[in-house]
């Protein structure tokens, strides 16, 4: 089995191989590829041939004929060179064809392996010990395949030996270096052989030593304790493709159609020089988008919409404070009212009002909440005492007064009002409410200045009031005419110009509070369940009428406490009341699927999912004719309000480049939150818009994230753009939506040619006659019309793991015919790495080309040094450039550097990049592709290692 250099040896005395080195003969089939073993204390055995002085037999030997030779067998170890004995070999057939003699002078010379040998003689001859003798020989070690690269599975095998007199159970292990890859007991019988076999998924690169160890711990007593641990080196290589395995699998190519940047389509040419290249390159609309270098993934600039901060809130709460709010309602009110300025926002104010006794408001004026300021209005509030009289429409009028007038400019002003009873007046000794018909008479007496009976703005005059009093949650008022002593003038509470919030607690409820009505006039003092009476505009409960503040006022609600315990609820959902009016102004109608076929702003034609307060930007057309498949890549950062704006994706097409519709995409890998929830938004398809990015990019570490939209879909298009829309559906804080690096990749068959009409012109060519090593290679070339002008198109080998690399490098074949000439672009092949999973690439050669010209033309001193490289590449072995048909070495190009070292530790990419000159071989700037139009055109690679 295996490679046996000579059968004579292997069949009668273990060696499996002998092979010349630098004038010795090595004979190999012991643990460290000599034929003496460790326990002898010598390192090795060599065998060289001697010739003269009587030992090179030819007449004088009658068993060989003249046609003998005879080699001497010396042993290399620490006793210097020792002869085992001569190997007699005749090539004529009428003698004896091999012997092994062993003189008397050399037996004593070297006893120790002459017993080895002899022992192999005997066996042959029947002699054999009655003990076991393991044997394995690394010519008997086979690892599956012929290359071999990290993550694949090989399958080992080796023969284990006795040939001993007796059998015996053997442990034997199979090691990658120090690693243990199998453990086997095995019994083997007297002269038998058994096979031992595992599976191998390499996980080290380089030269890995397959070793098998046979009784290792000698828990068998053998003949000879050796001969039991041979090894063989195996290449392993981090990856290596010479292309035969068609389905091109540890592959990807494509073009990039579309790059905007900020800076220009060809990254790796100064932005100031004019670049020839079909690369799309600007946007073709933008709104609200703006190039900055404040963040920017590729230098210098990106594009960014910001986000609009909300305008700070200038809240008025006005609270009573009334005797029938002592113990614990004016506790829960504290509590409640602490609630909600702690939902509000350090630039927002807040001013407070509540009875102050004796017929007066205490006010607190508008207070910046900073956390000095909010210590403030927190201190202010647990101050509250309870009073008698209830003032509640005057405090209303006084607390919407000074919102509306004494709000700052800019500022959003609201008023949040609660009550537990009716407005009277009395002083701080008599009880919350009226006991007697006596008490009747102070009803609508605490506020003699405002009332919700008419429009703010507005100034009535009063002679009387008719109303319902007295009633709470749980009992019903009565009806009474309020007669007071003088006409009184009072300003208006309803219809207010800004958001009027109330709240009343342990009222005589309603739902809703304006039912039922009743038509007739009630009769005085009588309890019924009407909320209000018709006929006179300003009658009903004293809920009916915090109602009607509210909702007459502009973007006000009323909301029912029934008791003390559910204040801390309301106060919450107040505050978020509150919140929403900083919500943006937006149409009605805009965007929905009705009307999105037809939609119009102007008499121009838009998209539908664009409203007022949106923004956004727009690449210009590209097509995906003759596309396989298509993605877009680009790179975001952004810090947005999580569940309220959000920016989208949008992919527009057109039938014939002027009405353009856009549909929603979503990314690989989802959108990382949602739009405001009572906001819809929908594409000019009628798809709602619901999922959006917003909260804070890379999971939180506002940093660049990566982000890729599959195109495949639009494949076969001719007219494409793609719209990122910032949604505004609110005011937002945080600095927005940054997005760079623009870019739309296509992608073909792996093995059709390619035509003119496609920038992607990789693919995986079978043609043994131009291939340098079997039948394929990679090729980038129209075969009927050659390069492609304009093209950036990227051939991707799959990742490469370095992490365990002591070193590592790249080398392939490669055969071009490009332009020697310069230009912006020139046509060029670029080899490029990237260690931050394809975000970014840097090249491994110099300049912006690995070479130019024919390869293989330019000799080694072409470039002005001796050290067998050029510009074109030099051919192996001495070659012409015809005669290796062009291909050349990596290895001898002058600017390429495919030293890996300074990469292990990282899992690398590394891609084959084409790009050519955009101007055509005519017109008025023409670019002559090829350094000699005769030859081969295009760019070919073979053997990637």
């Amino acid at each position: 089995p295996g490679s046996v250099s000579d059968p004579f040896l292997y069949r009668h005395m273990g060696v499996g191989t002998f092979t010349g080195r630098t004038g010795y003969t090595t004979i190999t089939g012991t643990s460290d590829d000599s034929y003496l073993l460790p326990f002898h204390g010598l390192e090795g055995t060599f065998l060289r041939e001697v010739y003269g002085e009587g030992v090179e037999g030819r007449a004088e030997n009658p068993l060989f004929g003249e046609e003998s030779v005879s080699t001497t067998l010396y042993g290399v170890g620490e006793a210097g060179q020792t002869p085992l004995g001569i190997l007699h070999s005749s090539e004529d057939q009428g003698y004896l064809a091999e012997l092994i003699s062993i003189p008397f002078q050399i037996g004593t010379a070297n006893s120790d392996g002459i017993v080895e040998m002899l022992f192999g003689l005997f066996r042959d001859l029947n002699l054999t010990v009655e003990s076991p003798e393991i044997v394995s020989r690394a010519v008997d070690i086979n690892v599956s395949g012929t290359v071999h690269q990290l993550g694949d599975v090989f399958l080992i095998k080796t023969l284990v030996a006795n040939l001993g007199g007796a059998g015996g159970s053997f442990v034997v292990r199979l090691y990658d270096g120090d690693l243990i890859l199998k453990t086997d007991a095995i019994y083997i019988p007297p002269g038998g052989v058994a096979t031992v076999e595992t599976t191998w998924i390499p996980t080290l690169a380089g030269q890995r030593v397959i070793m098998v160890k046979a009784d290792y711990y000698q828990d068998v007593e053998e003949v000879f304790e050796g001969n039991n641990n041979p090894f063989i080196n195996v290449p392993v290589y981090f990856f290596f493709d010479d292309l035969e395995d068609t389905d091109a699998s540890s592959w990807e190519h494509e073009a990039t159609i579309v790059r905007i940047n900020g800076e220009n389509a060809l990254e790796f040419l100064d932005e100031t020089q004019e670049q020839y290249t079909n690369i799309v390159k600007d946007w073709s609309e933008a709104n609200g988008f703006n190039s900055t270098s404040r963040y920017s993934h590729s230098a210098s600039f990106s594009f960014w919409s910001g986000q609009e901060p909300p305008p700070p809130l200038d809240v008025v709460i006005c609270m009573d404070t009334s005797s029938s709010m002592s113990g614990d309602p004016i506790a829960k009110l504290k509590v409640a009212a602490k609630a909600l300025v702690a939902q509000l926002s350090d630039q927002d104010r807040v001013a407070l009002m509540w009875y102050a006794g004796s017929g007066n408001v205490h006010n607190v004026s508008f207070t910046q909440l900073t956390e000095s300021g909010r210590a403030y209005i927190n201190s202010q509030i647990d101050s509250m005492t309870p009073k008698a009289i209830t003032q509640i429409w005057d405090m209303s009028g006084a607390g919407i007064s000074y919102a509306y007038y004494g709000h700052a400019a800019g500022h959003v002003p609201a008023v949040v009002i609660l009550s537990d009873g009716v407005d009277r007046l009395g002083d701080d000794s008599e009880p919350p409410e009226p006991d007697d018909n006596n008490d009747l008479n102070t009803l609508e007496r605490g506020s003699n200045r405002w009332c919700p009976w008419h429009s703010f703005g507005q100034v009535v005059t009063y002679t009387s009031h008719f109303g319902k009093y007295g009633g709470d949650a749980s009992s019903y008022g009565f009806w009474y005419t309020v007669t007071f002593p003088s006409p009184t003038t009072r300003n208006g509470l309803l219809n207010a110009p800004l958001p009027v919030f109330t709240i009343g607690l342990n009222l005589e409820h309603h739902s809703p509070p304006n039912s039922p009505s009743t038509s007739t006039k009630p009769a005085e003092k009588s309890v019924n369940t009407y909320a209000y009476y018709t006929g006179g505009a300003e009658s009903g409960t004293v809920e009916y009428n915090l109602w009607r503040m509210a909702t007459t006022s502009q973007g006000g609600k009323y909301f029912y406490s029934p008791d003390e315990n559910s204040l801390l609820s309301v106060f919450n959902t107040v505050a978020y009341e509150l919140k929403k009016l900083q919500t943006l102004t937006r149409s009605s109608g805009a965007g929905t699927p009705t009307d999105s076929e037809q939609y119009s702003r102007g008499g121009t034609r838009a998209p539908a999912c664009v409203e007022p307060g949106d923004r956004y930007i727009i690449t210009e057309e590209f097509s995906l004719l003759g596309a396989n498949s298509a993605r877009l890549v680009y790179f975001q950062k952004y810090q947005m309000d999580v569940g309220s704006n959000g920016g989208v994706v949008l992919v527009g097409t057109s039938d014939d480049g002027t009405e353009w519709r856009y549909r929603y995409v979503i990314p690989q890998g989802q959108y990382s939150g949602n739009l405001d929830l009572e906001s819809y938004r929908y594409d000019d398809y009628g798809r709602e818009m619901r999922w959006v990015y917003n909260g804070v990019s890379a999971g939180g570490r506002y940093d660049w994230e990566r982000v890729t939209v599959d195109l495949t879909p639009f494949r076969g298009k001719s007219h494409v753009k793609i719209m990122f829309l910032y949604l505004a559906v609110t005011w937002g804080v945080g600095e927005g939506w940054f997005i760079d690096d623009v870019e739309v990749r296509i992608s073909r068959s792996d093995t059709q040619p390619p035509t003119s009409a496609i920038a992607d012109q990789w693919y995986l060519a079978e043609d043994e006659v131009i291939a340098h090593s079997g039948s394929h290679f990679w090729s980038f070339v129209d075969p009927t019309y050659g390069l492609k002008p304009g093209a950036d198109a990227a051939l991707y080998l799959r990742p490469v793991d370095l992490t365990s690399a002591k070193w590592a490098r790249l080398t392939f074949y490669v055969r071009f015919n490009i332009n020697s000439n310069s230009g912006f672009p020139p046509d060029c092949l670029r080899v490029e790495i990237s260690t931050d999973n394809w975000k970014s690439f840097r090249t491994l050669h110099n300049g912006v080309r690995i070479g130019w010209g024919v390869t293989g033309t330019e000799g080694d001193l072409s470039d002005g040094i001796a050290d067998g490289k050029s510009y074109t590449g030099i051919p192996d072995d001495g070659l012409t450039a015809e005669e290796a048909n062009y291909w050349v070495s990596s290895e001898t190009l002058t600017r390429f550097q495919g030293d890996l070292t300074a990469y292990r530790g990282k899992t690398v990419h590394i891609r084959f990049r084409v790009v050519t000159n955009g101007y055509p071989l005519v017109g008025p700037k023409p670019y002559d592709h090829y350094e000699d139009p005769d030859l081969f055109k295009g760019v070919y690679l073979d053997d990637i290692v």
